[in-house]
């Protein structure tokens, strides 16, 4: 008795197609590519996973004009966000906490950061170590 094939299933390890070559299905990386592959990563042991920091998690001010990546000493990760006067921690599901600085406008473009452990100090030429 002849054992049944099963189902075809494709590991996507070739990644993505050119579109020219959607009817060739003769070449050797034909069953194991996609035809489409947008915002995913290729695994090479077969299969793809949705590529990080794509999610939609809220809207910044119109004014927010610097980024610092924060991490805490538990792991957990954050992003402060700097507009003039004011700041925002945002986390994986969204914006956690608005406080307020002596940062204006005219120091976003040079202001710089320190971290260690659970502390980030925010430093200026014109602005006194600010503790975050």
């Amino acid at each position: 008795m002849v054992a049944s094939p099963g189902t075809l299933q494709s590991s996507f390890t070739s990644g993505e197609h050119d579109p020219h070559l959607g009817d060739r299905d003769e070449l050797k990386y034909y069953n194991t590519g996609a035809s489409y592959a947008a915002n995913v990563e290729i695994i090479p042991q077969g299969g793809f996973r949705v590529r990080a920091g794509l999610r939609d998690i809220g809207e910044l001010q119109s004014d927010a004009a610097r980024l610092f990546s924060f991490t805490a000493s538990d792991g957990s990760a954050y992003d402060i966000v700097l507009a003039p006067g004011e700041a925002e921690a945002w986390g994986a599901t969204g914006k956690l906490q608005t406080f307020s600085t002596n940062v204006t406008a005219d120091m976003l473009g040079e202001i710089d950061a320190a971290q260690q452990l659970d502390t980030m100090i925010l430093f200026h030429r014109e602005l006194e170590p600010e503790r975050i």
